[in-house]
């Protein structure tokens, strides 16, 4: 089976966009000044989840309603992140995945 995708998320100087494969056309979804890190698709294609600092947010991309998920992050926890040994040592790049039904999304919070 062959998965044809129709859009991809860009990460461009810290802020996410959607670009269409079948319209050509690129949609900016976050202007901030602080950085978004380790965006990803939720499964059914309507959602965006993605770090800002150390918090994890959510993003629906038809309303560009963002979703602050987390709210104790700082230098000794890290919502959605990993520290140095993960990727490191154990090859992980991530800390947060969605559920196969896009209604949750599971984490590591490291402190």
């Amino acid at each position: 089976m062959v998965r044809r995708w129709s859009k991809l998320l860009l990460l461009v100087k810290g802020d996410l966009f959607l670009w269409s494969v079948e319209t050509k056309k690129i949609e900016q979804l976050t202007a901030t000044a602080a950085a978004e890190h380790d965006p990803k698709f939720s499964p059914d294609g309507t959602m965006v989840s993605f770090r800002r600092g150390h918090e994890l947010y959510t993003l629906e991309i038809a309303s560009k309603k963002e979703t602050r998920l987390t709210f104790d992050g700082g230098e000794t926890r890290l919502n959605g992140m990993l520290d140095w040994v993960y990727p490191e040592e154990l090859d992980l790049g991530t800390a947060h995945w969605w559920s196969p039904d896009s209604k949750s999304i599971v984490t590591c919070n490291l402190t």
